[in-house]
């Protein structure tokens, strides 16, 4: 089993905890209000921020899992990096959770005003995706373990639940990207390599999918790690930037899988011996 243990509690990192007088009263340092994150089997916010899980990837020994998407709000390091990247440090204003009819809410629209300052000029669509988790039981002991006692185990039995969280997502890419490209305005996913890589992996990214940051493109990945400082917190950093074309991406997920089906026959197979009577007949 992938040793997991939570990394950061209400955006403290779980080396420098130190034990909370009242966690109902613990602010979220990232929207500067109480955590809305709830759970029935504690009486306290969820104030889990991200989780740390070792690596698959031989070069990096620990994943730094960002599970919360407010956590992705520091310091307004995205909003900064699409000022920087996408509209050239001009001026910005943010608006979040805007609806669109057959689409759904983009989760913020960044956007720059004209001379006039009373009408759009140009906007942006960013959508941030966070990671979640699985055997919720486990992580909230995990989080009780850190309040009551500031001790963190080094292994509890939550799971990543990444590929959920990539299904919900794909078809926004897709829709989403799409709006983007008729209406000739840019999109910014920002996510983790940790989410990003996977998807990549899953659905056989190539280097035609995905090609470094290009602004005449209008679908665009930021991607987001955790950098430990000296004082062993950790600091929200844009690591990478990639776009690529609503086209490219559908093709990329519609693109056949090389499964071989007799595996999945062996698998059925031996699940027949093993499980004979816990199979329904009918």
């Amino acid at each position: 089993m992938c040793p997991k243990s939570i990394l950061e509690v209400f955006g403290k990192s779980t080396k420098n905890f130190i034990k909370l007088k009242n966690p109902n009263k613990e602010l979220c340092p990232f929207i500067e209000q109480k955590c809305n994150k709830l759970s029935r089997l504690i009486t306290y916010p969820m104030g889990v921020c991200s989780v740390k899980i070792n690596s698959e990837n031989k070069n990096i020994k620990t994943e730094r899992v960002i599970t919360c998407p407010q956590r992705f709000k520091e310091n307004n390091n995205i909003f900064n990096d699409v000022k920087k990247f996408i509209f050239n440090d001009e001026e910005c204003f943010i608006i979040n959770e805007v609806k669109q009819k057959m689409i759904g809410s983009f989760d913020y629209i960044q956007f720059t005003k004209s001379d006039k300052k009373e009408e759009v000029k140009d906007y942006a669509i960013i959508e941030i995706q966070s990671d979640s988790t699985t055997k919720t039981g486990s992580l909230v002991q995990n989080l009780k373990d850190i309040i009551d006692t500031k001790e963190n185990k080094k292994n509890y039995d939550f799971g990543m639940n990444t590929y959920n969280t990539i299904k919900l997502s794909f078809i926004q890419m897709i829709k989403k990207g799409q709006f983007a490209e008729e209406n000739n305005r840019n999109i910014i996913w920002a996510m983790q390599h940790y989410v990003f890589d996977n998807m990549s992996e899953r659905f056989s990214f190539s280097d035609d999918t995905i090609s470094d940051f290009d602004i005449e493109k209008k679908i665009h990945f930021f991607l987001y790690d955790l950098i430990e400082d000296k004082e062993k917190n950790f600091k929200l950093t844009l690591v990478s930037k990639y776009s690529t074309t609503n086209d490219k991406l559908n093709f990329a997920f519609m693109k056949k899988n090389n499964l071989n089906e007799s595996k999945m026959l062996n698998l059925l197979n031996k699940k027949n011996k093993l499980e004979s009577l816990k199979i329904l007949k009918i």
